[in-house]
């Protein structure tokens, strides 16, 4: 085990007032109050030479360094060949998308699940591979579905492709903004709550910089830009533009909410500004961002091409 180094800075303490437990499957977690830092871990495998164990320490006088600083993980021999099949065949994909384990957030009276979390990384990393996002442009946002009136959102200036647990600030539809989440919260809070009322009380929303939808938007008196492919007409009918102006913010969320109904509640063009995309699950919304950028770019190259559309 490494030595020990005074630093002077004092030491964050957690104190857990109540119990907290988060599930995933037949797997679970929970802290609860004590006096002293105790953990006490339990497994159960169908293998025999695993099988069921369970062991509880207290942690104090070394017992972490002496019973489980050398505990290392497992895995079965049936297992490997599957391994090595699905690592040779995606190493370069899952590397920039895979659902990454991801720790929980625990908030003050709520708890963000760890899948939730991992939801937030992967599909930043969606967005960001497929150049619907840069640096530390974007946004993504999600009403709770385990309480009401929940948003959790990325903050200000994450960068969105690289993001993990700590980019993630929570706060309630109507109250101010928490700390941390900039201009973008009240954006955000309007546009969940109007697709929460198409999407039955679930709602994710995304703002991306989609560069051929953001360069088409530049044309000052367009207001509507429609699809010419197939696949984006079986999607769209038109996505609608408004001018982007946070500077007189209310009349901005009143066109952005219009603008969202009149594009069958799936995506707002903001001028210059990129794309809000909505629906129940950041898939969804992922899903209607991406199938209008390809669309404006096929609308796009046509135009270049000289073809009138």
């Amino acid at each position: 085990c490494a030595g020990v180094v005074e630093q002077n800075v004092s030491r964050p303490v957690l104190e857990i007032l109540k119990p907290v437990k988060v599930s995933a499957g037949s797997s679970s977690a929970e802290l609860s109050p004590a006096d002293i830092f105790s953990v006490s871990f339990e497994i159960d495998f169908g293998q025999s030479a695993v099988s069921r164990q369970e062991i509880s320490v207290n942690l104090v006088n070394g017992t972490f360094k002496n019973e489980i600083a050398r505990a290392r993980t497992f895995g079965f021999v049936n297992e490997v060949e599957q391994l090595r099949a699905g690592l040779a065949g995606a190493s370069s994909y899952s590397g920039d998308i895979e659902e990454q384990p991801m720790p929980p957030v625990v908030g003050e009276g709520f708890v963000i699940p760890d899948y939730v979390v991992g939801d937030f990384v992967r599909t930043g990393r969606l967005i960001h591979r497929d150049g619907l996002v840069h640096g530390i442009s974007g946004t993504l946002s999600m009403l709770a579905l385990d309480q009401p009136n929940l948003v959790h959102m990325t903050a200000e200036s994450t960068r969105i492709g690289q993001m993990d647990e700590g980019a993630i600030v929570s706060g309630r539809l109507g109250e101010d903004e928490p700390f941390g989440a900039g201009g973008a919260w009240r954006i955000h809070s309007v546009l969940l709550a109007v697709a929460a009322l198409n999407y039955e009380g679930r709602a994710a929303c995304m703002h991306v910089q989609s560069p051929y939808t953001t360069a088409l938007s530049l044309k000052d008196d367009l207001f509507i830009l429609r699809p010419p492919d197939v696949a984006g007409q079986a999607l769209f009918d038109k996505a609608v533009i408004v001018d982007h102006d946070e500077e007189n913010l209310d009349d901005y969320l009143r066109q952005l909410s219009e603008g969202l109904k009149q594009s069958d509640n799936k995506v707002v063009i903001s001028r210059g500004n990129g794309v809000y995309a909505v629906g129940a699950t950041f898939d969804e919304a992922w899903n209607n961002a991406a199938a209008l950028e390809h669309s404006m770019m096929v609308l796009y190259l046509a135009r270049d091409a000289g073809i009138d559309i």
